[in-house]
């Protein structure tokens, strides 16, 4: 199975091809929000590469968010197109299930924050089952120090 992965969430560009859950060939750059510019010449770039073209792609995966808005469209907007054009379906993953699969080892519930602005995060609580996270409660947004109150001192 081929799939494709992109980012644009943020001020970066992560891009990944995986054949059979192995990295074939993957891209990432601060790109300081300039993914419109170079999006389709970097999937061409990784394409050829991993010699490969975009119809085998078998399954699309794409950054859902939170995250900057104009980013998570551009994704989107590129995502769709490709999965559209080449009838292939789309796994959304949000900006927390991606941090909280960074750690699968860890065996209690847990909180993962992500900065928003001024102060303000959003959180979802985790945990992980047979190595991949699991939310178990809704993508909240609050400040910084309501957080903090409420968690209870959990790190």
């Amino acid at each position: 199975m081929i799939r494709l992965a992109l980012d644009t969430s943020f001020e970066h560009l992560s891009i990944c091809i995986t054949k059979n859950n192995k990295p074939l060939v993957n891209y990432f750059s601060l790109c300081n929000r300039t993914n419109t510019k170079i999006i389709f010449q970097v999937i061409d770039d990784l394409t050829k590469n991993a010699e490969i073209e975009l119809d085998e792609v078998d399954i699309y995966v794409i950054n859902c968010g939170p995250g900057s808005y104009t980013g998570v469209r551009i994704g989107m907007a590129v995502i769709k197109t490709f999965a559209q054009v080449y009838k292939k379906p789309i796994i959304p993953i949000n900006s927390l299930e991606l941090i909280a699969s960074q750690i699968i080892n860890h065996k209690k519930e847990f909180p993962v924050l992500l900065n928003c602005t001024r102060r303000e995060i959003f959180f979802s609580k985790f945990k992980i089952y047979e190595e991949y996270p699991v939310a178990k409660t809704p993508i909240s947004m609050t400040n910084l120090e309501k957080f903090i109150e409420t968690s209870n001192n959990t790190p």
